[in-house]
């Protein structure tokens, strides 16, 4: 086979775009959703003394997990006779027996 012979394709050159296309911007609006103008955030350097030391002691409070626990601090046993009053008052429980093995 001679090379002459050999049938060739021509591919095309590749064609350079002298410039490129600037790029392009929606003008679209975005809204935020009504729901987020619902509350009103603000950052803590705008709260007084009083309300950062009330705050750092809500993340250091514990419910107590149990009643023994609970019976420890005399705020919950206050708090447990205040609600045991509010069950008898409004007669809205029973003292039942546990059942056998129990």
């Amino acid at each position: 086979m001679s090379p002459d012979s050999i049938p060739t394709t021509a591919f095309p050159s590749p064609v350079q775009d002298p410039s490129p296309s600037p790029l392009r911007h929606s003008t679209h609006h975005v809204h935020k959703p009504a729901w987020m103008s619902d509350y009103v955030c603000n950052h803590h350097s705008t709260f007084s003394t009083t309300h950062l030391y009330f705050v750092a002691q809500l993340s250091v409070l514990q419910e107590p997990r149990s009643y023994s626990q609970a019976q420890e601090r005399a705020e919950w046993e206050l708090a447990m006779k205040d609600e045991i009053q509010a069950l008898e008052r409004n007669n809205t429980w029973s003292l039942t027996y546990l059942p056998d093995g129990k």
